[in-house]
């Protein structure tokens, strides 16, 4: 996959993010995509946020446990970065009608 691609993609799920929509999962589009390919794309979705005014606060890794790595058919946690835009304080209202389909989930975190 070509620099080309990865901005579209990451452009695509930007738009996505503002837009409050749903886009179709990237390796059904893309069935050759690859781990390189997504932390490319992630990168591009992040330094959209980042010029749109986020900052860099931390980063994260998921899908630790081998139940979880098992039932995504993955063989490796995956790496985050968190964002100011990411960040509901403690007692913090979230609005839910920003949110596609809220949910919460544990993750491991270094801020």
């Amino acid at each position: 996959m070509d620099t080309a691609t990865h901005h579209r993609l990451g452009d695509e799920l930007y738009a996505a993010l503002l837009g409050r929509t749903t886009v179709a999962p990237l390796t059904e589009r893309e069935p050759s995509i690859t781990i390189d390919d997504a932390y490319r794309i992630q990168q591009r979705m992040i330094q959209r946020r980042t010029d749109a005014g986020e900052t860099v606060i931390g980063k994260k890794i998921g899908v630790t446990s081998m139940v979880v790595m098992d039932m995504l058919g993955v063989d490796q946690p995956d790496f985050g970065i968190l964002l100011s835009g990411m960040v509901f304080n403690e007692g913090e209202a979230v609005d839910t009608g920003k949110l596609i389909a809220p949910r919460a989930e544990a993750e491991v975190a270094f801020v």
